[in-house]
């Protein structure tokens, strides 16, 4: 069986990680030390710029469907599962981030997961955008990195 998914859902979607992104950095911003307070705020403005990044590349996309296998698809949507819930919610293990470890390690596996759904939409979208997703591909890897050391900072005090 072939289930039809058209590139501007895929960027949709995308949209979506921006905007969780944004919240979470920004909520969770008030929990912090100063210091890592300061880089979830930088990186909420970052995902506010990936989000419009993304609109931009809807405008530009040319209606179409493509004709992928169902188990693609079945690997698409429970990866967008695993982290949107209804209403737009982040998952389950948003609760469980009450101190700067958990938020730097939850924000750290975000950014590897968006990274990974990025790669995986590339095939959907036109060779002439490829450079954009690159783009926001490597602005997410530089979170991670930013993430990293952060956290790394944090566990050696």
């Amino acid at each position: 069986m072939r289930i039809e998914l058209s590139p501007e859902e895929v960027v949709e979607i995308a949209v979506r990680f921006e905007e969780m992104g944004e919240k979470f950095y920004r909520g969770k911003a008030e929990i912090l030390p100063q210091d890592a307070r300061e880089i979830f705020l930088h990186l909420a403005e970052e995902e506010i710029k990936h989000k419009e990044t993304f609109q931009k590349l809807l405008k530009t996309l040319s209606p179409s469907r493509e004709s992928l296998p169902d188990t693609y698809i079945g690997f698409l949507k429970s990866f967008v599962d695993r982290l949107i819930f209804p209403g737009g919610k982040l998952n389950l293990e948003l609760p469980q981030v009450k101190d700067t470890i958990s938020a730097l390690e939850f924000a750290i596996r975000r950014e590897l997961e968006s990274i990974l759904y990025y790669q995986e939409i590339k095939p959907f979208i036109s060779s002439k955008h490829h450079s954009t997703l690159d783009w926001i591909i490597n602005e997410e890897k530089r979170h991670f990195e930013i993430l990293s050391k952060l956290k790394e900072k944090e566990e050696n005090k």
